[in-house]
């Protein structure tokens, strides 16, 4: 790999911003994690999880948005549904079109180590910028973006378990790719001293093939990881996880280059139920380590650190509007390479996320909606007088409406 290459990544990592914390609109509207707190997306990190979220309707759509084609999947629209099968004796889960990664005013360093809950379908590297990867980049010629999920979970005897399939390909091109990838998750309950336990462990390939040219030697990711739940009285619930990734690259017969990867997460979250229930305040540490070596016939060495906390609150406020905000600060944002000579990045400026965002319920449906927040401080700073909440006015100096939706989940309980 060319220095200057290797210098951009290294900056970049070190960076960690501009990526979405996580894929669902609850979450990301409180700048959390599902590590952090207790969500339906905790689905795509613990495949037994579908047995907990059994019998829904999940449909995804964005506005403003950015879910990039460039890296696969599509750029407004996605979903599926968890649905129980007493023929198959357990939960059957299918999901298409599932981008690999999606950007909005919130982020966190959990794009760099490869998180399925952030990067949505995960890929050996992590993310669409990993160093691996087919001649000229990881660019929307070259992404895999046909992709299906398929989740099974089935009730054991003392024990949840379930398992995830994803697959995805770019089609028939000049350089054609190919990704799969199967993931096991365990799950139990009243574990020792927590209240809640489970456990993942999965492998991915990813294969490259220029037509009628060179082929890569194999890319592969495996991962595993845990997480875990203790309620510490009063309401509040701790909750502990751990995730570790470890990932090569050998694509020698293109260009002489391989790659070796290590990341870690871990992730510390408290979570505080007030008002009988109907409110949550919660906050948390996630945590993060990438470091490896590259070599192309020169060997190089990276290393990236990044903390970040996060606070939030969520509270019904009736009984079919529910109000969310978050935010979100690093704390640690390091980077440091080695290609004949050190350089060292550090960012920690202008890093704090606010987000906000709503839900509404009526009868088995719910609506979760990300609210932009640069449109809404932009109506605070000029009011529209005549604006509703969602549409614009005649009045005033912005031609919107109080509050602009730049995402919703959609769900339906059957």
């Amino acid at each position: 790999m060319k220095k200057g290459l290797l210098l951009l990544m290294a900056g970049v990592m070190a960076l960690g911003v501009a990526a979405q914390s996580l894929a669902s609109v609850r979450i990301d509207s409180m700048a959390s994690n599902p590590r952090l707190v207790e969500d339906f997306d905790s689905i795509f990190l613990y495949a037994n999880k579908v047995l907990e979220y059994k019998n829904t309707v999940d449909l995804r759509m964005s506005t403003d948005i950015d879910i990039d084609s460039g890296f696969g999947g599509s750029d407004d629209a996605w979903g599926g549904l968890l649905i129980e099968e007493e023929n198959l004796g357990g939960v059957l889960g299918i999901y298409v079109n599932r981008p690999n990664r999606k950007y909005t005013a919130s982020h966190s360093l959990t794009d760099w180590v490869g998180d399925p809950a952030n990067t949505y379908w995960y890929y050996p590297g992590g993310s669409a910028n990993s160093f691996s990867g087919p001649p000229g980049g990881f660019t929307e010629g070259f992404v895999p973006s046909n992709i299906l999920d398929i989740f099974y979970g089935v009730g054991l005897e003392g024990a949840d378990l379930g398992f995830h399939l994803n697959y995805g390909d770019n089609g028939i091109g000049g350089t054609e790719t190919t990704i799969a990838g199967l993931s096991v998750g365990l799950g139990f309950k009243d574990f020792g001293p927590f209240n809640e336990a489970n456990i993942t462990a999965g492998y991915s390939f990813y294969k490259w093939t220029q037509v009628g040219g060179d082929t890569d030697n194999g890319i592969s990711t495996i991962n595993v990881g845990g997480l875990f739940s203790a309620d510490a009285g009063n309401d509040t619930t701790l909750r502990l996880s751990a995730d570790v990734n470890v990932h090569n690259a050998d694509e020698t017969d293109e260009d002489g280059e391989k790659q070796s990867e290590i990341s870690a997460l871990l992730g510390l979250g408290c979570n505080h139920k007030v008002n009988g229930g109907k409110g949550l305040v919660s906050s948390g540490l996630l945590m993060s380590w990438v470091g490896g070596t590259y070599d192309d016939g020169v060997a190089s060495s990276f290393n990236a650190w990044h903390i970040y906390w996060n606070a939030s609150v969520e509270a019904a406020v009736t009984n079919w509007l529910t109000l969310r905000t978050g935010l979100q600060a690093g704390l640690l944002d390091r980077g440091y390479y080695e290609n004949g000579g050190p350089s060292y990045f550090d960012n920690v400026d202008d890093n704090v996320i606010f987000t906000t965002g709503f839900g509404i319920t009526w009868q088995n449906f719910t609506i979760d909606g990300f609210i932009d927040i640069d449109a809404l401080q932009d109506w605070l700073s000029g009011p529209n007088a005549g604006a509703g909440i969602f549409y614009p006015g005649s009045e005033g100096d912005n031609a919107q409406g109080i509050v602009e939706v730049a995402a919703l989940d959609l769900k339906y309980k059957f």
